[in-house]
């Protein structure tokens, strides 16, 4: 049996989608930030030592492209475990060309991009994104390229 560990590292989101927690009043009251590099090392270096995980996503209640760092600690991931598979969840929003080749080039495996709609209207409606559904559309098509 495999094990998927799931890593948050930011604690902001660009979004305010109406079906997620983070904009909501309770989630007012957690801490924003960033993890710090040496808890992430810490918690990377004692998952890589168990042989159950085989998959690293990083994911959570935020937007895991607002963390700066985040093609480092992938970076990080498979030089401890080349066998691990890393994904991360993502609205796309800052999925930049760049930000993307950064990410494959860190050994991200697998991007799961939420673009939640199919105009720019239902975008700011589920999303609260104004007039960024086409710079999205665009980032992923790059991603897919």
């Amino acid at each position: 049996m495999a094990i998927q560990l799931h890593v948050s590292t930011s604690g902001y989101c660009n979004a305010k989608c109406h079906f997620c927690v983070y904009p909501s009043d309770e989630n007012k009251a957690l801490p924003k930030g960033f993890m710090a590099w040496p808890l992430y090392e810490k918690i990377i270096r004692d998952a890589a030592t168990s042989d159950q995980i085989d998959n690293v996503a990083f994911s959570g209640l935020q937007e895991p492209m607002t963390d700066k760092l985040l093609e480092k600690r992938i970076a990080l991931a498979k030089e401890l475990r080349p066998d691990w598979y890393t994904e991360v969840y993502t609205n796309a929003m800052m999925l930049t060309p760049v930000r993307f080749d950064a990410l494959r080039d860190a050994g991200l495996d697998c991007l799961s991009c939420s673009l939640n709609a199919v105009t720019q209207s239902q975008h700011f409606e589920v999303m609260r994104l104004k007039d960024k559904f086409q710079e999205t559309c665009e980032n992923i098509r790059y991603a897919r390229a």
